[in-house]
């Protein structure tokens, strides 16, 4: 169901011509999340988030720390090499889907496949995360 609405959404953003379109985008059915730690304690796992510009999430038994939260493969790749670039280790994690939050992503996936600058695209994985957070507060 929220692959339909995914791509119900994606319509109504686009062109409608009568010559064919190539796909801009490589989107994943699921949410893709770069981990960058697992902490028992939370002050811990914050303390590296916020070192990372990243987030915080609550699990069961351990904070999670995600760098960012993606479902296009080009930007997770791109995502992927940052983090190697800044030798962070990380581990790419699917996540439950969320609608709400994908379709939220969306717009800023579009931004980011567009985006030249390493530095306007590291914004917008911030951005993006800080949606996530508001579709995912415990």
């Amino acid at each position: 169901i929220s692959v339909i609405t995914s791509v119900l959404i994606g319509m109504s953003f686009m062109d409608i011509t009568e010559e064919p379109i190539e796909p801009t985008a490589n989107i994943t059915n699921s949410l893709i999340a770069l981990q960058i730690g697992a902490y028992k304690e939370e002050a811990s796992a914050k303390e590296i988030a916020e070192k990372h510009n990243a987030i915080t999430v609550k699990g069961e038994n351990y904070y999670y720390v995600y760098a960012a939260v993606l479902s296009d493969t080009s930007n997770i790749e791109r995502m992927m090499n940052e983090l190697d670039e800044n030798n962070t280790y990380y581990y790419a994690k699917e996540l439950k889907p969320n609608t709400l939050y994908q379709q939220e992503l969306i717009k800023y996936e579009e931004l980011m496949r567009k985006c030249t600058s390493d530095v306007a695209f590291l914004k917008l994985v911030e951005q993006s995360l800080k949606k996530y957070e508001v579709y995912n507060e415990n």
